[in-house]
């Protein structure tokens, strides 16, 4: 869970950085945010392993529940490569548009995360929450997936804004231009 609102976050202040205009002194904390993120996922991956009780970290459950188990190490390997990648020698060997190709494929990691949230079953958890309510607030898993579809949502309010602007800055077309394209 802390690895899924540690990468929301940084994943955020980027379109809040846009949106708003303003935040340039919590933008340069995304990195941070994003490669303590990682290392609590991948903590979270290895005690996952180490057997606990009769089911996790025994190779037969993760056979029989290979679904959830190959969207975590897709989005782990993902978000690793990302990580590795995130820094300024990186970005002078990649090149600023790969570098920044690469480092959009960090909404997909949400993407898968909220994939292996939904396919572990959670979702049965907090309807069941809802319906009875005998705990004092729905599984923490409920916040997540809430927090990362409004990162997801937030982003593409973001691409939205930046197509927006991307029209506008274009200039208008010519007579003869809008001649052509009517003729074809």
């Amino acid at each position: 869970l802390a690895g899924m609102f540690g990468l929301g976050c940084a994943l955020a202040l980027g379109p809040l950085h846009r949106l708003s205009g303003g935040l340039p002194r919590l933008v340069r904390w995304r990195r941070p945010l994003g490669i303590t993120a990682i290392i609590f996922a991948g903590v979270h991956g290895l005690v996952s392993l180490i057997p606990m009780g009769n089911e996790y970290g025994r190779w037969e459950y993760y056979a029989k529940h290979w679904d959830f188990t190959v969207l975590g190490i897709a989005a782990m390997g993902l978000l690793l490569a990302i990580a590795r990648s995130s820094g300024e020698r990186a970005f002078r060997r990649m090149g600023a548009k790969r570098w920044r190709r690469l480092q959009m494929l960090s909404f997909l990691g949400i993407v898968l995360v909220l994939a292996h949230f939904l396919v572990l079953g959670k979702v049965a958890k907090w309807v069941e929450w809802f319906q009875h309510r005998k705990q004092p607030g729905p599984p923490g898993t409920f916040f997540a997936m809430l927090f990362g579809a409004l990162v997801l949502a937030l982003k593409g309010v973001d691409l939205l804004a930046l197509r927006r602007r991307a029209r506008k800055a274009l200039p208008a077309p010519s007579a003869s231009s809008e001649r052509k394209l009517q003729q074809l």
